[in-house]
């Protein structure tokens, strides 16, 4: 007889086999600040720094701008998601 121990294991291997693992990969909160990043690395590029640094920039150096604009577009992505 079959020992169905043996046949719920071999189907949970299975079943883990065939999970892609893009799909496991795309869930990992860091993908969301590289996404982010790779957006205001962009516009940084497509603005030229002196309109991206006012943009994005807060006091009169607008110091911070990549970090405020990564800011942004993660909370802009998650809020998106959610509805």
């Amino acid at each position: 007889m079959v020992n169905t121990s043996k046949v719920a294991a071999v189907a949970t291997t299975v079943a883990l086999a065939l999970t892609p693992a893009a799909a496991l990969a795309s869930t990992h909160p860091g993908a969301k600040k590289k996404s982010a990043k790779a957006t205001c690395t962009a516009l940084d590029k497509k603005m030229g720094a002196k309109k991206f640094k006012a943009k994005y920039g807060t006091g009169t150096k607008h110091t911070g701008a990549m970090t405020h604009c990564i800011k942004l577009h993660t909370k802009a992505k998650t809020t998106t998601k959610k509805k």
